[in-house]
């Protein structure tokens, strides 16, 4: 997981040298032996190109970007330095997943469309232990009405809700 500001770090990319026979012997340089290559292009510094914006003399740049592992979850759908969260939903069925980055001995999970709390559990969660789980839900309910949010007392570590 990868948490910038994303008005300084404004994204990542994948970049490759492309399945012709030049990017194949790049493959072929680039990897052991398994290619096709492909790097991941990330950081403040990743809008470069093509335009290649130089230091201006005496000119700094600083940037903060945080990198984190995460299990168990399947996609993400927002994440801050505390936790992630995703949040599928298909044919009237939520799955909900939650990641932290630190130990949680009673965080709280819920899972609301608009004011009807369709699940709240009490629950450890840390690094070690994701939390994933699958709510029925109700016929009638729109998924952009859906809000998936991580609690540990008063503190809100994380929520969701799909735009539209």
């Amino acid at each position: 997981m990868s948490v910038a500001d994303h008005n300084i770090v404004p994204g990542k990319k994948f970049w490759t040298w492309g399945n012709g026979p030049s990017g194949k012997r790049w493959d072929t340089t680039l990897t052991d032996e398994d290619g096709p290559y492909i790097e991941l292009m990330a950081g403040a510094y990743s809008d470069n190109q093509p335009d290649y914006s130089w230091l201006q003399p005496y000119e700094t740049r600083s940037f903060s970007m945080n990198w984190y592992p995460f299990r168990d979850i399947g996609g993400v759908k927002k994440a801050n330095l505390d936790a992630a969260v995703n949040l599928d939903v298909n044919a009237g069925s939520a799955k909900v997943g939650f990641y932290t980055t630190s130990p949680h001995s009673a965080a709280r999970v819920v899972l609301k469309a608009g004011d009807k709390v369709l699940l709240e559990e009490t629950v450890a969660i840390n690094p070690a232990q994701a939390y994933v789980k699958q709510v029925a839900v109700p016929a009638g309910i729109d998924e952009h009405d859906l809000v998936a949010s991580l609690w540990d007392g008063a503190k809100e570590l994380v929520s969701y809700s799909p735009s539209v």
